[in-house]
């Protein structure tokens, strides 16, 4: 019989809570997506990573994205305080493996 492997990641959708500043909005943004400083009057142009940038996931709708076990634990402290976060752990397909990086044990060594 065919061992079939299943890989889990988290299922994360997000909003803002309500009450919030348009600055406390904004700074939450700027965590998760790249966004572009200037400085000295518009002179400069820094364009900075955020968070969602820097790790494999698969975006599924505004809010809502699916990413790896290990960056669960990043994803969540760049949202608490700023969003009411739902997580579930989910049963990836071949395609969001790819996507994420997770590749089958047997190509890992293990």
């Amino acid at each position: 019989m065919r061992r079939v492997e299943k890989h889990t990641a988290w299922l994360i959708a997000y909003s803002m809570k309500p009450g919030l500043s348009a600055r406390e909005r904004s700074l939450l943004q700027q965590r998760l997506h790249t966004h572009v400083n200037y400085s000295n009057y518009g002179k400069y142009r820094y364009q900075r990573k955020g968070l969602l940038d820097e790790i494999p996931r698969v975006s599924l709708i505004r809010g809502v994205f699916i990413v790896r076990e290990e960056d669960y634990g990043k994803v969540r402290e760049a949202l608490e305080g700023y969003a009411v976060i739902h997580a579930r752990r989910v049963i990836v397909t071949a395609e969001d493996r790819r996507q994420l990086g997770l590749g089958s044990e047997k190509a890992k060594g293990g």
